[in-house]
């Protein structure tokens, strides 16, 4: 044998590029498990300096218990419930689960995909196997857990409780990090609780928690309470939409200084000025509240719940906000919210650098995207003051050059024009990836003779042009009346202003045309936009977004078919060696 694999590490470190070798056009992103481990363990009875390293590699992630409960002698179990489901023979003694534990021990962590074709396992397969000291004995390198690839069933949720209330958890090498649990349709509230307070308290090193939950039938809402002290190393907190979370405990959230991501439901009556002054003053980073935030998606009763909680994040790496309200807010509240936006980015830069602080977080970004959503109800409105206009109500924003992404929904009625996207072009055209306008659809049922928006088609071009990142974008427009190529040339800024006068019309020409080539622009939503002559806007669409490749519609039935009209000669007219040049 070669002396290179008597060394360990190295043999590990080869084989897992083995594991992960993923064939051309085969790899998926979001697959933790080995894509060759019929390979691996092919290698791991090739010799014994190989064996070890690879049985490690193919047990390192999991996602089933049943393989593991399948490593039991042969006699202590059998396959039930016409093959699909693991049944025990006898009661398992601790020789057995010692035999099971030369595999559990290297298992790291349980996680999706969640495997479909293995078999399941019975309730008195998994009550023995969860039970506190076995689990213990298991798997002490574990890491990451993800329940709901255990099992979602009513009886399992206090298995986990027990489990993590064991002083005998507390002993294991490896302490958990990563926990993700769902609560079943049919849950008693005593059980979600004990859990939820297992977490909080015994689960001391967890940096990764998520909560999901499908008991829509529960009669009294849940409700995720965060004292002082607890998950103070937490850097991940996802929660469902049906946990709430209270105003006290939101100021806690708030303190915590390694927190990252941060996904949840506030309550209704959460006080916003009990949410402002109270949590600077419960931070234990110096005054500073959510100083590590890099993406927040927060869904909340008021929009001016959303401006308070905004008005408290100190990070400077903060780089998405996503924001959802039910009380429809009119244009001054909306303002007001973008005003936060900005200061909030702006603020950023005054913020001490991470390495004079005691808390660690990510590089500063250069990039935010902003997405805001009123949830739609029976009185959401289109009419003043529910009536927006972007040149006005949008300008905060227009101070910031690093938007990556813009997506505005349900908010009124928005009276985009070719104003607006031409200062939006000005101002984000170089880091703009996706723009989405979209009011309240029943608002928009009028005659576009009556509608307030004035946006054009050559205002689109205008905006597509510029923004040379764009990848995709979704405005209602009139696209009735086609610029002419002159009017377009002039918007673009290829007049003698800009361009100089010393500049003749084929350098002009090939400045643009190069422009266009370099388009990443591939997907437009019309909504139900007007056209007249499909030929023309197809013609103009392909000079101002070459690369573009599918346009979906929302209109009436006749409308459809006229922009369906425009993407089949759009794609007639794109050759194989056209597309996007990043």
């Amino acid at each position: 044998m070669h002396p290179f694999f008597l060394i360990p590490e190295l043999t590990l470190h080869t084989i897992s590029f083995l594991a992960h070798d993923h064939p051309k056009g085969q790899y998926n992103a979001s697959s933790r498990c080995p894509t060759n481990a019929r390979e691996i363990a092919r290698l791991a009875q090739t010799c014994k300096a190989l064996s070890e390293p690879a049985i490690d590699i193919l047990w390192k992630t999991q996602h089933s218990l049943a393989p593991l409960v399948m490593c039991l002698p042969q006699d202590a179990w059998y396959l039930g419930g016409s093959g699909k489901t693991i049944c025990f023979t006898r009661d398992i003694t601790s020789r057995d689960w010692a035999t099971a534990a030369k595999y559990g021990n290297r298992i790291q962590a349980i996680t999706h995909p969640k495997s479909f074709a293995l078999p399941t396992l019975h309730d008195t397969v998994m009550a023995a196997l969860l039970a506190p000291s076995t689990f213990a004995a298991l798997f002490p390198m574990l890491h990451t857990l993800d329940y709901t690839v255990v099992s979602v069933s009513v009886p399992v949720i206090p298995l986990l409780t027990k489990i993590l209330s064991s002083e005998l958890w507390l002993t294991t090498a490896v302490p958990l990090t990563n926990l993700s649990v769902a609560f079943p349709r049919v849950t008693e509230n005593g059980g979600v609780y004990e859990l939820l307070e297992a977490i909080r308290v015994k689960v001391m090193r967890l940096e990764h928690l998520r909560i999901d939950s499908f008991a829509y039938t529960l009669k009294d809402p849940l409700e995720m309470k965060f004292r002082e002290g607890e998950l103070k190393y937490l850097k991940s907190l996802e929660m469902s939409w049906n946990i709430l979370v209270s105003g006290e405990s939101m100021r806690w959230v708030a303190g915590m200084g390694y927190l990252q991501e941060l996904s949840l439901c506030m309550q209704r009556d959460v006080d916003v000025e009990f949410l402002v002054n109270g949590s600077s003053s419960r931070s234990c980073n110096g005054g500073r509240t959510f100083p590590s935030l890099v993406r927040l998606k927060v869904n909340a009763y008021t929009l001016r719940q959303c401006t308070a909680l905004l008005s408290i994040v100190t990070s400077p790496a903060l780089e998405r906000i996503s924001f959802s309200y039910d009380v429809q807010a009119p244009c001054t509240l909306l303002e007001g919210f973008f005003r936060q936006v900005q200061r909030t980015c702006e603020n950023a830069s005054a913020v001490s650098s991470p390495s004079s602080s005691s808390v660690s977080c990510p590089r500063p970004s250069h990039s935010i995207s902003i997405s805001l959503k009123h949830i739609l109800g029976p009185y959401s409105s289109s009419s003043p003051p529910f009536l927006i206009y972007p040149s006005q109500t949008l300008s905060p924003l227009l101070s910031l050059p690093h938007v990556r992404a813009l997506h505005l929904l349900g908010l009124g009625t928005l009276a985009m024009d070719d104003t607006f996207l031409k200062e939006a072009a000005d101002a984000w055209g170089d880091c703009l990836e996706e723009f989405e306008v979209r009011g309240v659809p029943w608002g928009e049922s009028d005659g576009w003779e009556e509608r307030v928006e004035t946006a054009t088609l050559g205002g689109v071009g205008i905006f597509v042009t510029k923004c040379s990142k764009l990848e995709r974008m979704r405005v209602a427009f009139d696209g009735r009346l086609l610029p002419e190529e002159g009017d377009e040339a002039t918007s673009l800024g290829t007049d003698a202003d800009t361009r100089g006068n010393d500049h003749d019309d084929a350098t002009v020409h090939a400045a643009d045309e190069g422009r266009q080539m370099a388009s990443c622009f591939q997907v437009l939503n019309v909504r139900d936009s007007p056209i007249d002559d499909p030929e023309s806007v197809a013609k103009f669409l392909r000079r101002v977004a070459p690369a573009l490749k599918v346009i979906r519609v929302e209109g009436c039935v006749e409308t459809c078919k006229r922009w369906k009209d425009v993407e089949e000669r759009i794609r007639l007219q794109v050759s194989p060696q056209e597309g996007c040049h990043r």
